[in-house]
């Protein structure tokens, strides 16, 4: 006679336990441990439960927090002060609130309103001083607007390749005014630098 292993003892212990289904033999055949299978009627087993114990503060942190909170709200109230202040001597006939934290929450959006606002004006300033580069598609929309007898959206696509065009976008991008000037007999539209 031979040995059993101990796998095969507890395979067969758990056959002899119950009327064998399918689900449980395809479980067994996938290498699914013998400990994990429940059969029908058992219970499973508790899971362990963890409990989370808080930090119990201590008074001096206590007495820390609630001398730092203080401060900040006196800090805060003497920034709402001098933001009415300021308010009040700039002539500005709105009303600021009374309580810190909201009027320094204005003056940091008014703050950075006015740096966004300053921020595009220098971005537009600089794309406009930019030159066009020599040989550039745009430099050749450029020539082709300054002809003498303009040019058309089809002269523009010929000379560039391009499948489409918007020419106010090109001439924004040459530097150049435009001016435009329908001809009915042909139905085309002649674009001029201005």
């Amino acid at each position: 006679m031979t040995k059993i292993g101990s796998k095969e003892a507890q395979i067969r212990e758990l056959r002899e336990r119950r009327a064998l289904g399918k689900h449980v033999d395809l479980l067994l055949q996938d290498g699914c441990p013998t400990e994990a299978i429940r059969l029908p009627g058992e219970k499973a087993a508790p899971r362990p439960t963890v409990v989370a114990v808080a930090p119990v503060p201590k008074l001096e942190d206590k007495m820390a927090a609630a001398v730092a909170a203080t401060a900040e709200r006196k800090r805060l109230k003497a920034k709402g002060r001098i933001a009415k202040l300021k308010a009040q001597q700039s002539g500005e006939t709105k009303k600021m609130p009374a309580t810190g934290k909201a009027a320094l929450a204005i003056i940091n959006q008014e703050a950075t309103v006015k740096a966004k606002k300053q921020t595009t004006k220098k971005a537009a300033k600089e794309h406009a001083r930019q030159p066009v580069r020599s040989g550039s598609k745009v430099e050749i929309i450029a020539s082709l607007l300054k002809r003498p007898e303009g040019c058309t959206t089809a002269d523009v696509l010929k000379a560039t390749g391009w499948p489409s065009v918007s020419m106010p976008a090109q001439a924004k991008a040459a530097g150049v005014k435009l001016k435009k000037q329908k001809d009915l007999e042909m139905k085309v539209t002649r674009y001029f630098a201005a």
